[in-house]
């Protein structure tokens, strides 16, 4: 058996903003999708399943190089105009069949045997964390294991980015970089720079709001079209994605709250952010917190994936005061009130890698 198991990732500043070439500070997280295989007595079959993630089914190795034809052609289709992102890929198991016929079609591998492909995942579907470019790095990692396939972080980065274009029209690449690298990094225009994790003194909860209505494509290219050309939005983003940098690496709470509540205002504006989430957000400023969606957010619907909060509830239950950028109230209470949940986090440092 081969095992292989790829990050899911937290964006802290520079949702839309990095689609639009501004950067993007971004953290990969200990969740994770992992992909196993194991071999066959079919020689010519495919066997995936995937409970958590895309259900089950099967494909012959022979009906892969068409397949990623069609979706190619359907993709062109996208850049023509004439079909919505969010219809591309037509199943989303076909993303996993995709990956497959592009290693078939670069002669990275050469199947002389049928596999059963099995994907298990706790990253939030769907959710802003990066779940699909984890999917998708996790298993061309496994199967180029399997297969005994040296290959670079960096084919590994391509690929992914590869099969995201199918999902996300134009990607910015964020998240296959940071699911195949692992780490904190500062990441604009394809370029990583790594940073510091943060100190103690910068407290971070997650809290999950629920599945978006619309998908982070359909969002993403929403946005591009109502905003892409407004030039002086996105240098807005930058300089608030800039300041929640300098308080990241200066370990200054207050500094990192009030980027953080600009940020939110930016993503308000640019239309992602629902209604019910923003009157989360304002219980948690009124508080004396900070929280902003941390993925593409939602077009529609009362939900946007996850939120990051700024500040440590526990600071009134362990018996002492709230330091500076602390609210002083009790999330999980909040959380309960909107329906939402907490998710604990803590980085990831080393990107795909084997291991169940």
């Amino acid at each position: 058996m081969t095992a292989c198991k790829a990050p899911g990732k937290l964006i802290l500043s520079g949702e839309h903003a990095v689609v639009q070439g501004c950067p993007a500070l971004v953290m990969a997280v200990n969740r994770y999708v992992r992909a196993t295989i194991q071999p066959t007595t079919e020689a010519d079959t495919v066997s995936l399943a995937a409970p958590e993630v895309l259900g089950s089914g099967r494909c012959c190795w022979e009906d892969l190089p068409a397949l990623k034809q069609r979706l190619d052609d359907r993709f062109q289709a996208f850049l023509d105009g004439k079909l919505p992102i969010q219809e591309v890929t037509e199943d989303d198991m076909n993303l996993v069949y995709y990956g497959l016929a592009l290693l078939l079609q670069t002669g990275q591998i050469k199947p002389d045997r049928g596999i059963a492909l099995t994907l298990n995942s706790d990253v939030p579907l769907g959710c802003g964390m990066g779940s699909s470019a984890a999917l998708m790095a996790a298993v061309f990692a496994a199967v180029i294991s399997h297969w005994s396939v040296e290959a670079a972080r960096e084919a590994l980065y391509a690929w992914t980015l590869a099969t995201e274009r199918l999902q996300h029209g134009h990607p910015s690449g964020v998240d296959p970089y940071i699911t195949v690298h692992g780490g904190l990094v500062r990441f604009q225009r394809g370029t990583a720079q790594p940073l510091k994790a943060a100190s103690s003194a910068v407290p971070i909860r997650l809290v999950l709001t629920g599945t978006p209505e619309s998908t982070t494509g359909e969002c993403v290219e929403w946005v591009r079209q109502q905003h892409g050309q407004d030039q002086a939005l996105w240098d807005t983003f930058t300089c608030t994605t800039e300041a929640v940098a300098d308080a990241w690496a200066a370990g200054d709470a207050d500094a990192l709250g009030a980027a953080i509540r600009e940020n939110h205002q930016l993503l308000k504006h640019i239309g992602v952010v629902p209604e019910r989430v923003q009157a989360f957000v304002s219980a948690v400023e009124e508080s004396g917190g900070a929280a902003k969606i941390c993925g593409a957010g939602s077009i529609r619907g009362a939900t946007a994936g996850v939120a990051l909060v700024i500040g440590s509830p526990a600071a009134s239950q362990a018996g002492r005061a709230n330091r500076p950028g602390e609210p002083g109230f009790d999330l999980a209470s909040l959380c309960d009130q909107f329906g939402y949940r907490e998710m604990a986090i803590t980085l990831d440092e080393k990107g795909v890698a084997p291991g169940s």
